[in-house]
């Protein structure tokens, strides 16, 4: 018997080698972040400031490379590994890539948000270096997530995700409002966290495993109580609607906007929201749908979810003159929409969230760029003290418009299109199913397009037709004049091109 074991032994240790080394190759984004955070936070003790001061540099590098590696696999130029690594705790495939390549491109463009200044000298701050570490750290972590296939795992990640987050809001310069926003950031945040490991231990609990791609899973939750299913799944989903800022753990979201540098709230409104989805969507479809039919009360729940989200969000944004309290209104309200395409079921979801999120960033990063030139510029995030900018500078004012008309879902914008395949994919589940749910989200989405028609076009209203008594002429940073009409392109090319960009997301969703 001992023989027999031992002669068993190398073998097996090949295999875990060999798996090990196959999840490194396909964890390659990974290894690169990994390795850049543990760098800069060693580079940052060497007593060099010059070295420090292009830690900055180096973390957008480190960004562009892994952007670069996921362009290649996308293009076939390298190999994609896909299925389940370490040990089952890890699940590649076309979906996590899609989500890598999106989050790869938000932290580049967050970074240019964040380094969009008029005065370097003003803008210098001590704790820089660990603000970049951490930014990596978070992306790392939204790539994991993205990844997770075990409960545990999900769980780790948006803890390094959520923990990154609310370092985010405090080492770039403090101030006693930013305490005051990161700290309702954490509380909110340890609350949901707590919530969800709550729901996991009933899910492992009634499930007998943590695997929750394994259709086993699936089959064990389907016999238990309906009544114990919903508040477990309710506690889970609690975690992944606070990243999203959906209700009711939304709260946290117009203090840290406001507080927050904007760069740092540009990446907030675009990367942890789609990481949030598309894990949301990794629950939801396939396999959920037997669960969801067995247990209605659970979709009723995530149907209840939406609508609050989307009300509240589009209503109060309407009381805002703080700008960037405004777009913390338009996030919840997005995360709303976002929400309406993850629970219609249809097979065609993945794509069209992914589709919605890329207007969504294109439109963000882009009107949040406007915000950190006028705010350099101005002095302030006030409406009212944009009066007259853009019948001053009409070149700012029409791009300003571009991307508001776009985040609205107006022609001739990407968000018009990203609309247009919501409200179909609607009015397509209320064909299949006859639920009438289906056509009251859809009539109220396109109600509350409209009204979200008031708060965006009221920015508009300040910037050309409210008349400015200053005479003083504007000082903008010489990357808003280069990257406003850049970001404009794609806000413009999709939308008169929309069938590139569905196709490239179609390729990259069947690797």
């Amino acid at each position: 018997m001992m023989l027999a074991i031992s002669s068993t032994q190398p073998a097996a240790i090949r295999e875990s080698i060999l798996q090990t080394v196959m999840g490194l190759q396909a964890l390659v984004p990974e290894i690169i972040l990994l390795a850049g955070f543990l760098l800069v936070l060693f580079l940052d003790l060497l007593p060099f400031p010059r070295l420090r001061r292009a830690l900055s540099g180096f973390t957008f590098v480190l960004f562009l490379a892994c952007l670069v590696w996921q362009t290649m696999q996308v293009m076939g130029q390298v190999s994609l590994v896909k299925g389940y690594l370490f040990q089952n705790m890890v699940w590649q495939d076309g979906l996590a890539l899609a989500g890598g390549v999106f989050f790869s491109a938000s932290a580049l463009l967050s970074m240019l948000v964040l380094w969009t200044r008029s005065n370097l000298a003003a803008e210098r701050n001590p704790t820089a270096s660990e603000f970049y570490a951490v930014l990596l750290a978070v992306v790392l972590g939204l790539n994991l997530l993205l990844r997770s296939a075990n409960l545990l795992m999900l769980f780790l990640s948006l803890e390094l995700v959520s923990v990154g987050s609310y370092l985010l809001v405090f080492l770039w310069r403090n101030s006693a409002r930013k305490t005051e926003a990161g700290l309702k950031y954490i509380l909110y945040g340890m609350f949901a966290s707590g919530l969800m490991l709550y729901g996991i231990s009933f899910l492992y609990g009634l499930s007998g495993t943590l695997q929750f791609l394994e259709p086993g899973f699936w089959q064990a939750l389907s016999t238990k109580p309906p009544l114990i299913l919903t508040v477990a799944w309710g506690l889970v989903v609690a975690g992944l609607l606070f990243k999203l800022a959906g209700f009711p753990f939304q709260f946290w979201a117009p203090d840290v906007y406001e507080a927050a540098p904007t760069g740092v709230v540009a990446f907030f409104s675009t990367a942890p929201k789609l990481a949030a989805a598309l894990v949301l969507l990794r629950v939801l479809q396939p396999q959920a749908k037997m669960l969801l039919t067995v247990n209605p009360s659970l979709l009723v729940l995530l149907q209840f979810i939406t609508g609050l989200t989307l009300v509240l969000g589009t209503f109060t944004a309407i009381w805002q003159k703080n700008v960037k309290r405004l777009m913390a209104y338009s996030s919840v309200a997005h995360a709303g929409f976002l929400l309406m395409l993850l629970i219609s079921g249809q097979p065609e979801a993945g794509g069209n969230v992914l589709f919605y999120a890329t207007a969504l960033l294109f439109g963000n990063m882009g009107f949040f760029l406007v915000i950190r030139v006028l705010e350099k510029a101005v002095g302030s995030v006030e409406m009212e003290d944009w009066s007259g900018v853009g019948r001053q500078y009409p070149w700012l004012g029409v791009v300003a418009a571009v991307f508001l008309l776009s985040l609205i879902g107006l022609p001739p914008t990407v968000g018009f299109m990203a609309k247009l395949l919501l409200f179909t994919q609607l009015w397509q589940a209320y064909e299949v199913t006859g639920n009438v749910v289906w056509m009251v989200l859809l009539l109220a989405g396109l109600l509350l397009t409209v009204v979200s028609l008031f708060y965006y076009v009221r920015v508009l209203f300040f910037l050309f037709f409210k008349r400015n008594e200053s005479t003083q002429k504007l000082v903008f940073p010489v990357a808003g004049y280069v990257f406003l009409p850049l970001l404009c392109v794609p806000v413009l090319l999709f939308f008169f091109k929309a069938d590139w960009l569905q196709r490239a997301i179609e390729h990259v969703l069947s690797l």
